[in-house]
């Protein structure tokens, strides 16, 4: 069993800065800074795996982890759109010291079991743990792309912006 203390060591907030275009008819005129935030879970070394929407368009990626106030640069490796993944790669090797390794479940939560949901909701810095349920099992339109339809796990926990990306935990693992 993975101690509380180092799943909290796996989970990073993550934001992303892109130069978004105001004017549709003359894009070149004026362009303005968007910062997009969000959550991720440390998978390997100097690896976050992320939400696709968290990092897209992204001119800089920055990295914190919770009660931090350090940066670091990270960039895109692998993004799917269409199951709105990404996976991205800090740069800095003392993010590796600082952080711990997460790994994927290979089988699926039993219905009625607890799991826990960490990321950082509405940009806050430091580290939110919320408790949640697992409900059923259904296939839903893709939110991300509306094009099809995919499994997913529907939960009871209070899901907000900014807790994208962040992981669902269960047996210390994600």
């Amino acid at each position: 069993e993975v101690a509380v203390e180092n799943i909290f060591q796996a989970v990073v907030h993550v934001r992303n800065d892109s130069y978004i275009s105001e004017n549709k008819i003359q894009p070149w005129m004026k362009k303005n800074l968007s910062t997009g935030l969000g959550s991720g879970v440390v998978i390997g070394k100097n690896l976050v795996l992320t939400n696709a929407h968290v990092v897209m368009d992204a001119s800089r990626i920055s990295i914190r982890l919770s009660g931090s106030q350090k940066d670091y640069s990270a960039r895109v490796l692998y993004i799917g759109y269409d199951c709105d993944l990404a996976v991205l790669e800090v740069t800095d090797n003392e993010f590796t010291e600082k952080t711990n390794v997460l790994t994927l479940s290979e089988s699926l939560p039993i219905l009625g079991s607890e799991l826990l949901v960490l990321g950082f909701p509405n940009g806050m810095e430091n580290l939110t743990v919320g408790k949640g349920t697992i409900l059923r099992y259904e296939k839903s339109r893709y939110s991300f792309s509306g094009l099809d339809f995919r499994n997913v796990i529907k939960i009871n926990a209070n899901i907000q912006p900014g807790n994208s990306g962040g992981p669902a935990i269960q047996n210390g693992k994600v």
